[in-house]
């Protein structure tokens, strides 16, 4: 929200509402917390109960809200403190929300809340709700969308007489739901409603029911009495603008029972429908409404998994259907003159649909795609067909309108000419070239491409010729690809291509053919080789100057990398080169010898076993490099024995360099140092000559077995922008009883993060943590004789408390019964394996 319409609604609000993010003391005159009566808040990763020691005192607020950041996929984590003895005292609160939260369940005093008219536990882990939600008369809105954990409701849940709206979306364990729920007649919103077996929630529940948005009605094969489905009703429910409808996929369950057809005849949707979905419908045929022209609002249609079905019904004058999906109908052999429509004459068939997918049709062999002078598809911008083995017939020839067409596992797939003038994007894969012959002409594809397809050793010049728009080709899977360009003169009729993406071609040996090379593709940016074992080399001619992100993986033959980085055409001495990443190539014994492209900013080599010297002089002209990691090249003994001069690099990581006997010099004058990580060094003896940068935030310490300089003299607590740290493995200079030592280490109180692992010697975590009252995060993993946390209790600021691995400990703090449950029960996440 913008700021002004921010303080326009504080200026309305007055000192009715408080935002806990404000910097605004509680006795301030002009918006005092002692006058409000709405709060809110942002939610925080990890939320300790300090942050609300505000409303210890007060009794009277009416709204508690935590705020979404975003809609973070992660959850935040609240202080059980918050949850079992600060909420329950709010009891005249009428609005919580805690949206987002790892909240498991609530306790049975959220039934004391007695003026509740809002709760709201959206993306939250919750369980169970307690049975004395049903206490909560007033309720009017239950919000428990996203609740992804949430198995059951409670019985009570049919006593909440005002509830309006119960949203029960995208909860996959929700397997019941109490009955009852037809006498809430109040309920407007009810997006799901699962049919239960004898004495359960029957479709005769939806009777008095005015529902409206959305409604998925699930395991219709619980239904006994067809009566039950007429009774429901649901041609009146006039607002209804979303209807899902499904049996279960358990074949054994959901072809028993009733007859199927006459249900679905049954549940008759009103007509101003706009969505409509049915999976896993049993019988051979569809109603009379499926497709009806009538449900003229239609835009949207999904039938899945209907494997009885010996043919679809007649969609093609739904005249706003946009969207049609088509999966799983296995029994259906042919599509034709029914599908399009049937009745009086028409002129267009499908006159708006944009998005046509059909997947899984194991039986469906020919597709009859013209029908006398009827339009088929006018405006169809993208075709998908996944799977359908048997398919032989042509597809439809000309679609003006397609952008996009993506056929997947169709490998009998045969086509006479196409004519797709707006054709962007193609991708085929585990079929033939069919497509790509059948295609009268490819000027208009951006993006190609071709996975798995037999008998491609190299790209034609006539298809080559034609792609003269072609931005980004991708090949990946191609077994007889060996060459992707034997003619380099042709090159030129790729004048547009930004992106090259060659994967899993076994027989691949080079680029281009001999004496050629990439110059010509003025274009390219992006040039990614992967699991290419055969691939030796690059051309020798070098490659385009607009290069601005190689990437090498899995080249087990590659020897060498080209002569120089300069990578320039003989007109243009530049080079764009940003990104380089070598990854899992053994054969590479060094990189050429001369300077790194200036505009080099990620430089990561990993896994280069072979790999010996990184020359001192491809350093000094990389001025622009960010991100530095060298990962697994066991050969390599030492780099930048001058000195570390690259003044804007932020990350350096080092890994299973077990040569590497020293770190460049002069780090400490690398000001824009913020990550420093050493992995499993063995060699390595000291830290960085002169101390460690200055300004680093993060420090990574592991497996560096001949580290002797102790850390009490790393100067750690000088390091004033550090926020997290971690340390692990067999280290002698991290080898302590007592952490911090309580002789000489100290800590930076800016630490947020402190992480300790497979330190073999630590047996207690001392007093020292005491002044780190930024801590929010403390992970302890396999420390095995650690027995003893800090008799004055850790900070309080954190927020995540991980423990594994540590036996002892890890006793000490069960549950309700162990020595530091009391001193640990508060932390808002709690992670004690």
């Amino acid at each position: 929200m913008h700021d002004l319409i921010i303080d326009l609604a504080q200026s309305v609000a007055g000192d009715l509402c408080f935002n806990m993010e404000h910097e605004v003391q509680i006795d301030d005159g002009q918006h005092s917390f002692e006058k409000a009566r709405h709060v809110s808040f942002i939610r925080h990763q990890y939320n300790v109960s300090q942050r609300f020691e505000i409303f210890s005192k007060r009794k009277d607020v009416r709204s508690f809200l935590a705020l979404p950041i975003l809609h973070q996929r992660d959850y935040c984590y609240l202080s059980s403190k918050v949850l079992h003895q600060l909420l329950p005292k709010l009891k005249r609160l009428r609005v919580l929300s805690l949206s987002g939260y790892f909240i498991g369940d609530l306790s049975n005093s959220i039934g004391y809340l007695k003026h509740l008219r809002y709760l709201n536990l959206s993306r939250s882990a919750i369980r169970l709700l307690p049975e004395s939600v049903g206490n909560l008369h007033h309720l009017q809105i239950l919000i428990l969308k996203h609740c992804r954990e949430l198995t059951a409701l409670p019985v009570g849940t049919s006593r909440l007489i005002k509830l309006r709206r119960l949203d029960i979306s995208d909860t996959p364990k929700l397997q019941e739901m109490p009955s009852g729920l037809g006498n809430l007649n109040s309920l407007r919103v009810l997006p799901k409603f699962i049919i239960g077996k004898a004495g359960g929630l029957t479709l005769r529940d939806l009777k008095n029911l005015s529902l409206q948005g959305q409604l998925s009605i699930l395991r219709l094969q619980n239904v006994v009495d067809i009566q039950d489905a007429r009774v429901a009703n649901l041609k009146q429910k006039l607002d209804l603008k979303e209807l899902a409808l499904e049996w279960s996929n358990d074949l054994n369950l959901s072809r028993n029972g009733p007859n199927q057809l006459q249900v679905l005849e049954s549940l008759c949707p009103p007509k101003d429908l706009q969505r409509l979905s049915i999976s896993n419908y049993g019988a051979g045929e569809f109603p009379y409404w499926v497709g009806n022209p009538s449900f003229a609002k239609i835009e949207h249609l999904d039938l899945s998994d209907c494997i009885n079905c010996t043919s679809l019904p007649s969609l093609g004058r739904l005249p706003l259907l946009r969207k049609l999906n088509i999966k799983g109908m296995h029994a259906v052999t042919s599509l034709g003159p029914e599908f399009y429509g049937k009745g009086f004459p028409f002129v267009k068939a499908f006159p708006s649909l944009e998005f046509l997918r059909f997947e899984n049709m194991k039986e469906w062999k020919k597709w009859i795609s013209s029908v006398g002078n009827v339009e088929l598809f006018p405006l169809l911008r993208e075709l998908v067909l996944h799977n359908c083995p048997k398919l032989t017939g042509n597809l439809p020839r000309n679609l003006c309108s397609l952008v996009k067409l993506d056929v997947q596992m169709c490998p009998v797939l045969t086509n006479s000419p196409l004519s797709f003038p707006c054709l962007g994007e193609l991708n085929v894969a585990d079929s033939s070239d069919a497509i790509l012959k059948g295609m009268v002409d490819h000027s208009s594809i951006t993006k190609l491409k071709l996975e798995r397809i037999s008998g491609l050793a190299c790209l034609t010049e006539e298809l080559t010729k034609a792609l003269v728009k072609l931005e980004v080709l991708e090949i990946e899977g191609c077994s007889e690809l060996t060459c992707f360009w034997w003619n380099g003169s042709e090159s030129e009729k790729l004048p547009r291509l930004k992106s090259l993406v060659l994967k899993n071609c076994p027989e691949l040996v080079s680029l281009v053919g001999e004496k050629q090379g990439l110059c010509r593709f003025s274009s390219l940016k992006d040039l990614r080789i992967e699991s290419c074992q055969k691939f030796v080399c690059f051309p020798a001619m070098g490659l385009p100057y607009t290069l601005e992100c190689l990437t090498i993986h899995d080249c087990e033959a590659l020897e060498s990398l080209p002569d120089t980085f300069r990578m320039k055409d003989c007109n243009n001495p530049y080079c764009l080169l940003e990104e380089l990443e070598i990854v899992r190539c053994p054969s590479l014994k060094s990189v050429p010898n001369g300077k790194l492209p200036l505009t080099l900013k990620r430089l990561s080599i990993v896994n280069c076993n072979n790999l010996q010297f990184l020359p001192d002089d491809n350093w000094n002209s990389a001025s622009r490099l960010q991100y530095l990691c060298i990962e697994d090249c066991l050969a390599l003994e030492s780099f930048l024995e001058s000195g570390l001069s690259i003044p804007n690099l932020e990350t350096l990581h080092i890994s299973n360099c077990s040569n590497l006997r020293s770190l460049p010099k002069q780090m400490q004058n690398v000001t824009s140092l913020r990550k420093l990580s050493l992995s499993v060094c063995m060699a390595l003896e000291s830290t960085p000559p002169g101390g460690l940068p200055p300004y680093i935030t993060s420090l990574e310490l592991r497996n560096c077995i001949n580290l002797k300089k102790p850390m009490s003299v790393w100067g750690l607590d000088k390091l004033n922008c550090l926020t997290e740290i971690k340390i692990a493995g067999t280290c002698p200079a991290a080898d302590m009883v007592s952490f911090p030592d309580e002789e000489g280490v100290m800590l930076p109180s800016t630490l947020t993060d402190l992480r300790m692992e497979s330190l073999q010697n630590l047996e207690s975590l001392s007093r020292g943590l005491e002044s780190l009252t930024a801590l929010e995060q403390l992970h302890i993993k396999d420390c095995r004789k650690l027995r003893y946390l800090p008799k004055t209790g850790l900070p309080a600021s954190l927020g995540r408390l991980c423990i594994s691995g540590c036996p002892v400990l890890q006793d000490k703090c069960k549950k309700d019964r162990g020595e530091y449950w009391p001193m640990i029960s508060n932390i808002p996440c709690l992670e004690i394996d």
